[in-house]
């Protein structure tokens, strides 16, 4: 009922609205912490008041309310020591609530730390038992490598076939006793495919060897090297090419082999360090799906076209 609060009223009315709900939210906060005197700027509320478009939407802030106050400092003061706001209206029940919150705060990290150290125990434990189970697999693998590869060299050391040499170079015995009976006499070794093994046994017994050296052993042993010695003898060889080591080399061969001879039938295989049979293996055109074709081409161009280079190479 003041008469320059009725005329601040009635100067403002346009906006009154948005004045009375800033000094509600005002006069709320100051009771809230039991401010007994604030001075409020009435320029400053206006202000305040007009840069909201729509009005409140929202309960301002404790920041935004003050700044509207002639003694701000003091309220500012008396607001932020210790337990003021628990002096205002509500004040104990706003004191248990802060209580409670706190306390079930506490209780709520205390179970959570509880359950953080118990998922750490559980990782470092189901890590410990996954290395503890890897390392019982590695251990029973490598268990098992070494027990097989224990048997496969007593199975190598039993079906393998060294040569003569070889068996000799590791029998001192044998040596001693072959030694003493060759003493005073003539003796020479006389060898099939020269080997390293050969040269230790003869410069234990101190003899010669009636043979090439291994390493030009080695070379013409082969197939691929007998075929060389033929050819370079002038003797007559079936068709044939030796020292293949690849795959397309070995294709490369054979289809050429076989333009050159287009009435063979079966060609043969035959691998370089391999006996008894057991390195042989053989192929029959006749299976082939290009053979017929190919037979067709050669009735056509006839014998002395097909040796030509040109004809070759159209193919």
């Amino acid at each position: 009922m003041a008469r320059d609060f009725s005329h601040f009223k009635h100067s403002f009315s346009v906006c009154w609205s948005s004045v009375v709900d800033a000094l509600e939210a005002l006069n709320k906060l100051l009771r809230d912490f039991a401010v007994p005197l604030a001075k409020v700027n009435g320029e400053r509320l206006v202000e305040l008041c007009l840069k909201s478009d729509c009005g409140w939407r929202k309960t301002p802030s404790a920041a935004v309310l003050f700044s509207v106050l002639e003694n701000q400092e003091e309220v500012l003061g008396l607001v932020s020591s210790p337990g003021q706001r628990y002096r205002g209206e509500r004040g104990t029940e706003t004191a248990a609530i802060c209580i409670q919150s706190c306390w079930r705060r506490y209780l709520a990290r205390a179970a959570y730390m509880c359950h953080c150290r118990r998922k750490w125990a559980v990782q470092v434990i189901s890590l410990s038992w996954a290395m503890h189970a890897q390392r019982c697999r590695v251990k029973r693998a490598l268990q098992a490598r070494r027990f097989s590869q224990l048997e496969n060299y007593r199975s190598r050391a039993q079906t393998h076939n060294m040569c003569l040499s070889t068996l000799l170079k590791y029998s001192p015995r044998t040596l001693k006793r072959i030694k003493h009976l060759i003493q005073g006499k003539q003796a020479y070794i006389v060898g099939r495919v020269g080997h390293v093994d050969d040269l230790a046994v003869a410069d234990e017994l101190d003899v010669p060897i009636l043979g090439p050296e291994p390493a030009v052993s080695q070379l013409h042993s082969t197939k691929s090297g007998g075929r060389r010695i033929f050819s370079v003898a002038g003797v007559d060889v079936p068709p044939g090419q030796g020292d293949v080591y690849s795959l397309d080399q070995l294709y490369e061969t054979l289809a050429e082999l076989m333009t050159l001879n287009i009435h063979m039938q079966r060609w043969l295989f035959k691998i370089n360090l391999q006996r008894g049979g057991c390195d042989t293996a053989f192929c029959d055109v006749c299976h082939l799906s290009c053979y017929n074709w190919a037979l067709q081409r050669y009735r056509r161009y006839g014998p002395d076209l097909w040796s030509s280079k040109w004809v070759q190479v159209k193919m």
